[in-house]
This record gives C-alpha cells, structure tokens and sequence, in this order.
C-alpha cells in the first residue's frame, strides 16, 4: 500500500512536468527583469542580508517577502542566470504542491484527494502561476500554504506544542512568501467549526495570534502598494459602492474561469461599473441569496457548502477590490490570483461529482468505478491540452501579448510590453507605433518616457524632447525622465539644460550612475575635465562594474595629464571587457 502511494505521489510530479513542460522554454515576461535578472540583491554573496533585514531597499518592486526573493538569490548564487532552470524552478515547485494538497487532503479525509490535486496540477489557469518567473510567490506560498492545512490537521488531532509552533512557522513561512495567505487563519476557524469541535476561551486564545501575524503582514503590505508601488490616484479612486460591485463580480468571475478556461488571458478588461444600471447589482444580490439559502440549511446539508464557499470567499477577499492594488491598473482580476482559492471551488465540485455518480448508479457499484474513471479521465485529459496549448502562448512577450490583443484590442499593457519587447530587439520604429498606440488609450509617464527613448534611438531628438517634457509634466517626481532628457539635450548641445535635468535626476534618486555619466560628459563637452572625473567617480562608485565609466574617467585623466590615473582606468575598463582605450595606450 505504501508503494502504491508512493507512486501515485510521483505520477503527480511526473504528469505535471510533462503537462508544463513548454513553459521551461519560455521567456522573460513584464518583471521579470526587475524582480530577478537585475535585482540587485541576487547578485551578491552578501544581498541575503538586504533581503531580510532591509525591506526598504526593495529595488522599486519588491515588498517583503524575503523567502520568495531568498528563492532567487539561491539560484543565481548557485546556476547564475539561466532562464531555463528558473522556469524548472516554477514548474517543480506547482508539481510538488499538487502532491502535498493530496497528502493534505487525505489527512482531512476529503474524497476524490488525488482527483483534485490532479485537477489543481492540470488546470490551464495555473498556467500563469508557473510560466511566469516572478510569480514564483505562488508555488512556494502554496508550499507552505497546504503544509499549515496539513499541519492544522495534525494539531486537531494531538493537541500538542510541537504542532502549534510548527502551524505558526508555516504560516509566518507562507506570510513571507506571498502576503495574500493573510487569509489562512479564517480557514483554520472554518475548519475547526467543520470538524465540530468546541470553542472556548483557550481555543480563541489558540486562534489569536495567527491573527495579529496576519494583520501586521497585511498592513505592511497595505503601506507598500500605496506607499511604494504608487496604487493611489485617480484609478484608485473609486466610491464604497464601486467597490462593493467589484467584488460582487470577482468571485463569479473566477468560478467562470474554473470551469470553462477561455478566454484566458494575461490581462482581462478592467471593468467600469455605473451604479444606475442595475444589471451590475446581479452579482451581488445572487450571492446574498446563495449565502442566505446555505444559512438556511446550515445544520442539515448545507454545513460543509456554506464553510466552504465562506473559504472561498476569504481567499479572494485581499483581491476583490476593497483594497488598492497596482495591478488595479490593467484588471480587477488575474489568474495568478485564484491559485489557492481555486482549492476550496475544486473540492465542493468533485464532491458534487461523487455524489451525482454515486446516486446514478447506486445498484452497480463497478458501473460507478468506470463512471468516475470515465468522466475524470475526460476532464483531465481536455485540462491537460488546453494547459499545454496555454503554456505556448507565454514562450516570448511577443506571442503573449499579440495573443491578449487579440481579445483585449483596449489593452494598454499590452501595447507597452509589445513596445519593450521592440525596444530591447532595436526594432525602434516598431516599439514608436506601440508606445504611440499605448497612450492613444492610456496617458502615462512611463508611456511618454518609452516613446521617448524609441525616438531617441531613431535620432527623433525633438520627438524625444516632447516626450520626455511631457512624462516629466506628468510625473514631477520621475527621475529616469530627467535622466532622459537631459542626454537629449547633451545631443542638441544644451549643456546647461542637460546639467540642470542631471542635478534633478540625482536629486531625486542620488543612487543614479547613468545621471552621472550624462553628468560626466556635459561636463567633458564643456571642457570642464576635473569636474567630469568627479561625475564619473560617482557613476563608478555606484556602477563598480560599468567599464564606460572607467573608460571616460580615463579620457578625462588624459586631457588633465595625468596619465597613471588614466592607464589604471584603462587597464580596468579593458578587464571588464572594453579595451579600445587599453590598447590604444599601450600601443602608443
């Protein structure tokens, strides 16, 4: 029996690779770049240390949740940057989950346990999850997710200090993981309450501090979407009834996407609600009526139902809209956001499924075996194309995004990752139309910023200049921008202009090498060459490994005379692979 379990654990695990195995070849997707290729702090033996103890120091995007992020310095320390083992990375960690939540749910004695981790393991809207490397938060949150669900049982059944410590520190694991676990002590009431056991005064004792933890997680979340990731403004805006609609609507959507997966896309359409249409009140109206009715039947049949639409309902609450997310920005909804709370949706409909197959066929228990074999072999089998058909389209930003306009022609998003993707392939004039077609929809600073360095590129240089005036006219406060223009205007020969939009730059972000490099050259151009040393010492003080800095500072050495300092830079520019000056030195 052991063996078999075993195997079945493994055939998990193995069906899950082969499912997902497409997504070991895609590519970089949105922020990824931000959240692991130049992340700082993964670069560096010593970055673990920022990851922990200086959650501030988040390079722009991440909050703290310093397991996920200890994930990525592991592996860069370990493989370097290597695309493919970070998407093995992912799609490992999704296999192993699916594994545990059986493990997990057999502890609970849940029927049709290996059923639902096959469907958890197959279904394309996990897709998502796994393909894209920065969500990465997903698969080790659900870890340590079903682990505490695990863990719970366990305690339940002992009632030991060995179990409670060991609940909190998966928890608090999940918690660091991604902040949306916040939720998990609501489960563990419903659970409780499910397995009829008492409370008392000690049980709500018990339950207390994995409460505080996740209120003080959540608001240290709170602050870095509002604070830090800039989820505020006039998008954000929105009145209590706005808000009440929207999360009316978001539970319906996903068990939508649960049960028939398409459209799925990378963004849906962000919803626009008018309080006078009272269509958009159906939502909520169904809801109350659904929750009053599984009330009514509480203690008969409709128990287990109401426990487990409420779980499914806390899952989602940290995404229903109630609280500003910068993702708010393209949708209300995504599907990396159903990953956990799809759980308790697949449990209530294989039961419903046992339940419908038991009563069909009562008399004929082997015709109930086929049965059940029958219809779930067909489901995972069309699951399990339609996420090998999906893990296709994330293979590159292009296939992604052309694929979502294709649904979402409004999407703006997709529009400015088309545009990156053109910008980094020097498709300049490609990645102009996209930007152009970004902000025909959306005005943004960003969008103005990546038109700009588009016409940049193509020597647009008052194109540029615009663009860049107007991010800035939009953002006050964007230093890349005033980075930007000011090596427009280095170009046009404006150095005053360009030395004040360095000062605004460094002034708004004094950890800003390119500022200073651009700073450096005005100051080369106006034969200013101990002031240009000084620029590029800044630049390579917080760039030690940009070999155009030393370079420079070695040009600048030279119009000084003094030649040991320029050949030390040159000789330092030529081992970090530039050797133009090097060579030009010694030969001379």
């Amino acid at each position: 029996m052991k063996n078999l379990t075993y195997l079945q654990g493994f055939l998990l695990l193995i069906l899950t690779c082969v499912i997902y195995y497409p997504a070991s070849q895609a590519g970089i997707l949105m922020d990824d770049r931000l959240y692991f290729l130049e992340d700082p702090a993964t670069e560096t033996a010593s970055g673990i240390f920022r990851i922990w103890f200086a959650p501030l120091d988040n390079n722009g995007v991440w909050p703290y949740l310093p397991i996920t992020r200890t994930s990525f310095w592991l592996e860069r320390q370990i493989f370097g940057v290597n695309l493919a083992v970070s998407h093995w990375i992912n799609i490992l960690l999704h296999g192993s989950g699916a594994v545990l939540l059986w493990i997990a749910l057999r502890q609970w004695t849940i029927r049709g346990a290996w059923f639902i981790a096959l469907l958890f393991a197959a279904h394309p809207i996990y897709v998502q999850s796994v393909a894209w490397i920065a969500q990465r938060k997903n698969g080790l949150a659900g870890i340590f997710f079903i682990l505490a669900l695990w863990a719970f049982a366990r305690f339940l059944s002992e009632r030991n200090l060995k179990w409670y410590l060991t609940l909190l520190g998966l928890f608090l694991a999940a918690l660091l993981s991604k902040t949306s676990t916040v939720m998990l002590p609501v489960l563990f009431v419903l659970l409780h309450t499910w397995k009829h056991h008492p409370w008392s005064k000690k049980e709500v004792w018990t339950h207390l501090p994995f409460f505080l933890l996740a209120l003080g997680i959540a608001t240290l979340r709170v602050w870095f979407e509002t604070q830090a990731f800039g989820a505020h403004g006039d998008e954000f805006s929105g009145s209590w009834l706005d808000q009440l609609l929207i999360a009316s609507h978001v539970p319906f959507f996903y068990l939508k996407q649960l049960v028939i997966p398409y459209p799925l896309l990378f963004t849906y359409p962000r919803w626009i609600f008018e309080a006078s249409q009272w269509t958009h009140y159906f939502p909520l109206f169904s809801g109350l009526i659904v929750l009053g009715w599984l009330c009514f039947y509480f203690r008969t049949w409709g128990r287990p139902l109401l426990l487990a639409t409420l779980g499914y309902g806390a899952m989602l609450f940290p995404v229903m809209g109630f609280f500003d997310n910068s993702w708010h920005r393209f949708s209300y909804v995504a599907d990396h956001w159903i990953h956990l709370p799809s759980l308790a949706v697949w449990i209530v409909l294989v039961q419903g499924g046992l339940w419908l197959l038991d009563a069909l066929s009562r008399k004929d228990p082997q015709q109930t075996r086929w049965m059940r074999w029958g219809c779930g072999g067909i489901i995972v089998l069309l699951c399990a194309t339609l996420t090998w058909n999906q893990t296709h389209v994330y293979r590159n930003s292009k296939t992604l995004y052309e694929t979502l306009l294709r649904h979402n022609p409004l999407s703006w998003v997709a529009y400015s990752e088309l545009g990156l993707y053109h910008l980094h392939s020097h498709q300049y004039g490609l990645a102009y139309q996209n930007f152009s077609q970004e902000l025909s929809i959306r005005e943004s600073p960003m969008g103005y910023m990546n038109r700009g360095l588009a016409a940049y590129q193509q020597k647009q240089l008052q194109q540029a200049l615009r663009d860049y005036s107007r991010a800035i006219e939009l953002n006050p406060s964007h230093a890349p921008s005033y980075g930007n223009r000011a090596v427009v205007y280095l170009d046009l020969g404006k150095y005053s202009h360009a030395l004040q939009d360095c000062e605004k730059s460094i002034q708004l972000q004094p950890q800003n090498p390119q500022a200073y490099q651009t700073q450096g050259l005005v100051y080369w151009n106006l034969k200013q060459y101990a002031l240009a040393v000084k620029s590029y010492t800044h630049a390579i003080e917080q760039a030690p490994q940009s070999a155009i800095a030393y370079n420079n500072r070695g040009l600048a050495y030279h119009q000084l005379k003094q030649t040991h300092q320029a050949m030390q830079d040159f000789q330092e520019g030529c081992r970090l692979g530039d050797c133009r000056y090097w060579n030009q030195m010694r030969g001379n």
